[in-house]
């Protein structure tokens, strides 16, 4: 039984099966818990702590990782009435579900007794008979993924696709290949980026439709325009305009930018992802990958797998986070995007920029976003350490409010900085004429 407490100081008790499982917990915001556990310590099950409010918000996220089973993860809002509220604190019970045949035998044998002839024809009606539906189930998944496998990975170059000729390939990445292509009619030349078939689940074709729509809606200056889209041999794909130039990633690997020029480059993305948000579209994989640098300054790629505001649905729908892990923000790595995501990546990039080195590089790139301080920025300049500081922040409550905030700030300082850049290079040519 837990202790009255007062109600400021509500006391949580986690109990799991099986017991011997540790779990993790931190705030529902993404933030440690002040005073409360550490979110990288495994507690054991039957653990009290403290859960305090983050800017107001009263709530916790549990995880347990135990072999043979299935990860959990969720989020629990925490208030008086809540079905594992006791009336003087909150009792969280969970029970992790086994993986296998074996593994759910042994458990059910072990917390769930039942007498021997009822359990054994309970495990044949259970056990055995899925088993064989799976497995032919399992047969024809294979061999319907083999064939889409085999039609994504064959040469299109010098092939058609609909109205466009393949004239050669770009690039490839996880989930799509990006082909030069011209149209047959009109010899305007695209990229032409083709979605892996065998990632798309049954009945989603339609939700793709509506997204890549909204992505074909957008048009400004500093993204790239989706013209059309379509399928080919069950997959998906979507005609771009062809920009030529160089990724930001491919100028970041000869090391880091001059202050002044990464604040330019961060300007420029800001327009466009600030116009975007304007239309109720995310991005959710800003990167320097997805940062092409042109004659013409610089456009944002890939707003192919952007999604509309509120719709979290992915291409698999597995519930997986689309997105780079390195770049993502504490809750679109939880699976809660929003548009602060995309300011959290923005700051990502910006630090890469200045330090040429990813603010949490190593280990556990996930728990470190999850829970570990950003580094400061050092880059000279006060006002755009706080700057990034106030976008890698935590708790969205306490990030920059919004891009437009934060391309604001930029052009407010721009002088400032243009004019530091300027004295530094005249001493430097003073001291080495």
């Amino acid at each position: 039984m837990l202790c009255a407490v007062a109600w400021s100081e509500p006391v949580v008790r986690v109990e799991i099966v099986p017991p011997e499982a540790g779990f993790y917990v931190r705030h529902s915001s993404g933030a440690a818990m002040p005073g409360g556990p550490d979110p990288r310590a495994v507690l054991p099950s039957g653990t009290e702590f403290i859960a305090r409010d983050v800017d107001g918000e009263r709530g916790i996220t549990l995880a347990v990782r135990k072999p043979g089973y299935e990860d959990f993860e969720r989020t629990y809002p925490l208030a008086q009435g809540k079905e594992y509220w006791d009336g003087s604190g909150w009792v969280i019970g969970l029970e992790l579900r086994p993986v296998g045949t074996i593994s759910t035998f042994k458990h059910n044998l072990r917390f769930h007794p039942v007498p021997i002839y009822v359990g054994m024809a309970g495990l044949l009606f259970m056990t055995v008979l899925p088993l064989l539906r799976a497995r032919r189930t399992t047969v024809a998944l294979q061999r319907e993924n083999e064939y889409l496998q085999d039609r994504y990975e064959q040469d299109l170059v010098g092939r058609e696709v609909d109205s466009y000729l393949i004239e050669g390939k770009l690039g490839e990445g996880s989930y799509a290949q990006v082909f030069l292509a011209r149209h047959k009619d009109f010899g305007d030349v695209f990229a032409l980026k083709i979605l892996r078939p065998y990632l798309v689940e049954a009945g989603s074709l339609q939700r793709i439709y509506r997204e890549l729509d909204i992505g074909r809606r957008l048009k400004h200056p500093r993204l790239v325009r989706i013209v059309a889209f379509g399928i080919f041999h069950e997959a998906p794909y979507l005609v771009m305009d062809h920009v030529s130039g160089e990724t930001l990633a491919a100028v970041l690997e000869r090391g880091p930018l001059p202050v002044f020029q990464a604040m330019q480059f961060l300007e420029w993305m800001c327009e466009g992802v600030a116009y975007a948000h304007s239309e109720g579209v995310m991005h959710r994989d800003l990167k320097p990958d997805n940062i092409m640098l042109t004659a013409g300054g610089l456009k944002v790629l890939d707003f192919g797998v952007a999604r509309p505001s509120g719709d979290w649905a992915t291409l698999t729908g597995t519930g997986q986070a689309i997105g780079t892990p390195a770049y993502m923000a504490p809750e679109q790595l939880l699976g809660n995007p929003c548009f602060g995501s995309d300011v959290y990546a923005l700051g990502v990039i910006l630090y890469v920029m200045v330090r040429g080195t990813l603010p949490f590089g190593g280990g556990d790139v996930v728990a470190a976003h999850l829970s570990m301080p950003a580094p400061p920025l050092c880059s000279g300049a006060d006002w755009l350490d706080a700057l990034c500081a106030s976008m890698l922040e935590k708790s969205v409550s306490r990030r920059v409010a919004s891009v437009s905030d934060v391309l604001q700030s930029l052009r407010a300082n721009h002088l400032t900085v243009m004019a530091s850049s300027e004295k530094t290079t005249i001493i430097s040519q003073q001291r080495n004429p």
